[in-house]
């Protein structure tokens, strides 16, 4: 190991039998510049691996992985602990496609499930559970790139250094004009995640559109009475829609137990959703916002200032 992919590889595993251990302190599976691969039905553990990508590393590559699990890639000293996938300096010029696939206890220190980078990426009915981002983006990392995450379930990942943000998912654009980038989740559950802020969603300079999306169970603990929420949007040009935010908590320095809106002029749409059963107040603001909220519960007041 690592495993050298090769251009319109087919890596096709027994389901439920192909279980590669790797031990030797690499990665599993590397590619660059893939035209095309395909990869099914494998089981990895990497507990050993000391770089970026224990499971999988790509660059400027169009690859799709299905039925894959990767389980304890625990010692990525920086980015993507199971997953690795960027273009470099490049935005946009690959593709990964990840579908019904278990992402799970794996370390970075940005994320530690998945890292993508300069790059199109769907996730689609896969679990991604139980890791860890001592920094940012315990389930998913996500800069500069178009993100869609379909049928999935993103619960219990962690992210435990002080001023963290996005246990589950952490969403960065580069560019401040936040349509540069959308990140689009659908029938999705964002479930028990845990991080000093932001434990569910945070996004910095990108459009997000959530649709169907639970948002239930996570919990932040604040730091030093900081501003924060579950969900945390900053600069952004949002929807949401049809979605339910509710069980959500936060520690004694906490600000609100839904949503934190911070100078996001480019405008949020709430419609058809409801919020309701967190910690309140349910919402609080920084800034100028320009926030619409159609046919939808939310319990308690808004707190202008």
């Amino acid at each position: 190991y690592p495993i050298q992919l090769s251009d319109y590889i087919t890596i096709q595993g027994d389901a439920g039998s192909t279980d590669l251990s790797i031990n030797n302190g690499r990665r599993a599976f590397v590619g660059h510049n893939l035209k095309s691969g395909t990869i099914n039905n494998l089981k990895i553990t990497n507990e050993n691996e000391d770089g970026d990508g224990g499971g999988f590393h790509f660059i400027r590559s169009n690859v799709t992985l299905d039925n894959v699990h990767i389980h304890g890639c625990r010692k990525s000293s920086d980015e993507g602990g199971a997953i690795y996938f960027s273009n470099g300096n490049l935005e946009n010029s690959g593709q990964l496609v990840l579908t019904n696939s278990t992402i799970e206890n794996s370390n970075a220190k940005m994320g530690g499930g998945v890292y993508i980078k300069n790059s199109n990426v769907t996730i689609e009915s896969s679990d991604i559970r139980d890791n860890t981002g001592s920094k940012f983006g315990g389930g998913v990392y996500v800069e500069n790139s178009d993100v869609e995450i379909n049928n999935s379930v993103i619960q219990r990942n962690t992210s435990w250094l002080t001023d963290n943000e996005g246990a589950a998912l952490y969403l960065k654009g580069v560019n401040t004009t936040p349509n540069a980038h959308t990140i689009t989740i659908n029938n999705t559950e964002i479930k028990g995640n845990v991080s000093n802020n932001a434990p569910a969603i945070y996004a910095h300079n990108i459009s997000v559109a959530l649709n169907r999306v639970t948002i239930s169970g996570n919990h932040y603990t604040g730091v030093d009475g900081a501003d924060g929420a579950p969900v945390y949007l900053q600069n952004t040009h949002s929807s949401i829609l049809n979605c339910t935010i509710t069980g959500n908590s936060y520690g004694d320095d906490g600000s609100s137990g839904a949503l934190y809106l911070k100078g996001n002029i480019d405008g949020i749409s709430i419609a058809n959703s409801i919020i309701w059963g967190n910690k309140n107040p349910q919402l609080s603001f920084s800034g100028t916002n320009d926030v619409n909220i159609l046919y939808s519960n939310l319990e308690g007041i808004i707190p202008f200032d």
